[in-house]
């Protein structure tokens, strides 16, 4: 088996398979690697909602567009420390 010949028309960056790469298929590397950029960097910067929290925000939203409403969450349980708690922070 003999290696494919590098032309001049092509990019002289290779693969580990030693074939070339032309200059589409390093552009959508390019264009993937600047999308994946983007998307890692979007969302909001804030605490997590707990379950509870997202139930009220729920039942408000529904209140102001005359929505149905949903039922009433219960209320959580209070959180008990455990010794290895700070260990973590």
């Amino acid at each position: 088996m003999h290696s494919p010949e590098i032309s001049a028309k092509s990019v002289a960056l290779a693969d580990d398979d030693g074939f070339p790469m032309t200059a589409a298929r390093l552009t959508t590397l390019i264009a993937l690697g600047a999308a994946l950029s983007l998307g890692a960097g979007c969302g909001r910067k804030s605490d997590l909602d707990t379950p509870y929290d997202a139930a009220i925000q729920a039942r408000r939203d529904a209140q102001r567009t005359n929505q149905p409403v949903p039922p009433e969450p219960a209320k959580p349980v209070e959180d008990k420390p455990f010794i290895l708690d700070k260990l973590i922070q």
